[in-house]
């Protein structure tokens, strides 16, 4: 059946391990890091490690990637995850990544049709739960650190017939390397929301993707800005917006 999605791509970004194996194999630079399994041994990584950043595979309803400043600082959080984990906190596997030293992060936000990308595509520089900033550029045009990863990438997705939304969280380093941080194969968000409202054929991009054909997208603007408003209360009530 026509199907536009990343299929077992999906992996790539759930499975954060096996992700990176991938990602050296394609000859992409891997940051240092170091897998853990189970709540009571990252935790004891955490007493010994400060700035480090900790992400999980699968589990994503658990918690989103979060920065551990020091233990005390990150405990409230820890024992919030394992709570939620309940008895599968002891096997959960963990990744903890060092910082990579950079001047902030970027990344690209589209499609990929096997290993394909449109001609014009959108970079942008999100601020995780703040916003994000687009711009609709020439392939040739966005920063290099993007094309630098998406064509190191290209072969995969073709391998794995890859026809679906495509976004990457990068960070360019002072060491000159170009870091996949984290691989989004779905509409992202922050970022899928303003690439649906610059793109106004979005029908035809789907449905000429989802049997493996590239449509490029009709842009109706060169900038797109999203910003992020969060509020609990409007769970349970109205809440004016001024």
């Amino acid at each position: 059946k026509a199907t536009f999605g990343s299929g077992v791509a999906g992996e790539f970004e759930q499975y954060r391990v096996e992700a990176k194996e991938i990602m050296a194999e394609l000859g992409l630079p891997v940051n240092p890091h170091e897998v853990i399994i189970g709540m009571k041994k990252l935790r004891e990584y955490l007493k010994k490690n400060e700035d480090v950043f900790v992400k999980l595979s699968m589990a994503r309803g658990v918690t989103e990637s979060f920065h551990s400043q020091n233990y005390k600082l990150i405990k409230v959080k820890l024992d919030e995850i394992e709570f939620k984990l309940g008895c599968l906190a002891e096997q959960q596997e963990w990744i903890v990544e060092q910082p990579i030293p950079s001047e902030g992060e970027i990344g690209y936000d589209g499609v990929t049709i096997n290993g394909r990308y449109w001609d014009t595509g959108i970079g942008g520089v999100e601020r995780k739960d703040c916003g994000y900033f687009a711009a609709v550029r020439p392939n040739g045009q966005l920063p290099k650190s993007i094309r630098f990863v998406n064509d190191k990438l290209a072969p995969q997705f073709k391998e794995w017939g890859y026809c679906g939304w495509w976004s990457s969280e990068v960070r360019p380093g002072k060491d000159g390397k170009a870091y996949l941080i984290d691989p989004t194969c779905r509409m992202a968000s922050p970022a899928g929301e303003s690439c649906l409202g610059l793109i106004e054929n979005w029908g035809e991009i789907i449905d000429a993707g989802s049997r493996g054909e590239m449509v490029q997208p009709k842009y109706q603007g060169r900038y797109a800005a999203q910003v992020m408003l969060v509020c609990d209360d409007a769970d349970t009530q109205q809440v004016p917006i001024f």
